[in-house]
């Protein structure tokens, strides 16, 4: 189990001294991916077939990535406080964060435009992305902290066991987010992104704490997401309960409410942004029978376009287990969905959806630092429009084998 930022702030180490200790811990991951799924466009671009099916690949394909390579740096000032920074040396689509800033949209418009739609590469990379960037005030004594900086959103879980996060919280480039953002969407519009997006970080304080079996986690946040100035002169707040066992099950809701500007055009000279106000539902478990694992997140949000009167929703749940099946071997399960009312965000009702299980065995090859470990998916993806060129489906399957090594 990956667990790819520490968002309990009160798990910081006890410690007897106030001795200056820096630690630097490293992680990367490779991946060989083997399906009919995000491989070379072919020749014939896509398109839909007769009947609805998308027409989106020349056959099965394989790669070979490395999907993340991060660095962190650690630095424990004393028993009570710690720094963390973190950086992504590599990032691969969407597998640390979903794109956010103005710069990074823009940047992933241009490559879908070109290296993608012409066939001339598969995944869009980014280097050096700073993630963590934080003080925190923590006693595990007593449980509770203050974060200042840049860091998670503590929405929802940030443990992480198949090779890829559920869709319902981190966003995926698939064969239809492709049709959308080529064929759908006009040729300036902001790429689409098929998630809650609710796995983010951001600037901001947070506070944590516990009363008996109860957790809590009060946040102000900028609410314009990593690596990014305010730009929408509003505050992000968000409140987290959850209910605790001694043995580490779980059960919680959290909310956040803000501003956060949408891009709906990236222009050649700067984005046109429309502000609009949002609101983050998340109910959250996590179930531990012995070595056994479950985790489960339902997320409802909504954005509302106050200068258009447009309202737009988007859902989905997911449920991931881990159980033992024999010595240092761990069985994965996992089937995630995703839906939203408009891809488009304007009130045209353009709904889309999709739905991914996962089956997979784990092989602690060293506990804790090097795992291997064989998945399969499979991808049902609808867009459910009126019009021409609005109505498609896909549904594909992919091998993966993933090396995970954390130092």
């Amino acid at each position: 189990m990956t667990t790819l930022a520490s968002v309990a702030a009160w798990t910081a180490p006890v410690r007897a001294d106030d001795s200056l200790q820096v630690g630097i811990h490293g992680e990367t991951q490779m991946i060989y991916r083997y399906g009919n799924v995000h491989g070379a466009l072919g020749s014939g671009g896509i398109g839909i077939e007769p009947g609805g099916a998308l027409q989106y690949d020349a056959g099965t394909n394989s790669d070979i990535y490395l999907p993340t390579v991060r660095l962190s740096l650690v630095t424990m000032y004393s028993k009570l406080l710690f720094a963390r920074i973190s950086t992504a040396l590599l990032t691969t689509d969407f597998y640390d964060e979903p794109l956010t800033s103005p710069t990074a949209l823009a940047d992933y418009r241009q490559f879908l435009r070109n290296q993608r739609a012409t066939g001339q590469a598969n995944m869009f990379s980014r280097t050096l992305v700073l993630q963590d960037a934080y003080l925190s005030i923590a006693d595990a004594t007593v449980g509770g902290a203050v974060i200042v900086g840049q860091q998670p959103v503590p929405l929802g879980y940030w443990t992480q066991i198949t090779a890829e996060a559920p869709v319902t919280v981190m966003p995926q480039a698939t064969a239809m987010t492709d049709y959308i953002n080529l064929n759908v969407l006009p040729f300036s519009a902001t790429p689409y992104q098929n998630s809650t997006l609710t796995r983010v970080r951001d600037i901001g304080i947070q506070v944590a704490g516990k009363i008996n079996l109860f957790s809590y986690q009060l946040g102000f946040f900028s609410g314009a997401g990593p690596n990014r100035n305010d730009d929408n002169n509003s505050r992000d707040f968000l409140w987290r309960v959850d209910a605790n066992t001694s043995e580490g099950s779980q059960l919680g809701f959290s909310q956040l409410r803000g501003k956060d500007v949408a891009w709906r055009l990236i222009g050649a000279d700067r984005p046109f942004g429309i502000e609009y106000d949002r609101l983050y539902n998340d109910i959250h478990a996590r179930l531990l029978l012995g070595q056994n694992t479950i985790l489960g997140e339902y997320v409802f949000t909504q954005q509302y376009f106050g200068t258009e009167g447009v309202t737009s929703n988007q859902s989905g749940w997911y449920l991931t287990s881990l159980s033992p099946t024999a010595a240092n071997t761990w069985l994965v399960l996992q089937y995630a969905t995703f839906f939203d009312q408009d891809v488009r965000r304007d009130g045209s009702n353009l709904p889309y959806s999709i739905r991914r299980a996962t089956v997979g065995l784990r092989y602690d090859i060293l506990p804790s630092q090097v795992q291997a470990q064989l998945e399969y998916n499979r991808t049902w993806e609808d867009l459910n429009g009126t019009l021409p060129g609005e109505k498609a489906n896909a549904i594909y399957g992919s091998w993966n084998i993933i090396l995970t090594a954390q130092l």
